[in-house]
């Protein structure tokens, strides 16, 4: 009898641990699931043993625009999605006498505009 309830309590606490892995490797999937390739690669690829928000919000900043850069959108890939192929656009409004510039990302919906 006392073996019965050893090999139920071992089978008991293998399904409770089964379990919580599998929610454990559940939430992880759905988070890596809402994230672009390259900023999983980007984090994974981090020296880092912890990052904070803060700390992962300049690491996609880093990713996506050009410290560099002199102009006035100076992204370098779509913080949406991740891609390079980013369309600079520039207009300008003659009867309020701005200029207006435009980026937009050609892979997905994706876009930015300032004077």
């Amino acid at each position: 009898m006392e073996a019965l309830v050893g090999v139920a309590g071992i089978f008991i606490g293998w399904a409770i641990t089964h379990a919580y892995y599998r929610r454990g490797d559940a939430a992880l999937r759905k988070l890596f699931g809402d994230l672009t390739r390259g900023v999983i690669k980007a984090v994974l690829h981090d020296q880092r043993s912890r990052m904070s928000v803060a700390d992962l919000s300049m690491l996609l900043e880093k990713l996506t625009i050009d410290e560099n850069s002199i102009a006035p959108l100076p992204y370098k890939a779509c913080p949406q999605c991740g891609s390079t192929n980013l369309k600079f656009e520039s207009g300008t409004h003659y009867d309020h006498d701005e200029v207006y510039h435009r980026v937009k990302c050609s892979k997905c919906v994706w876009g930015d505009w300032t004077q």
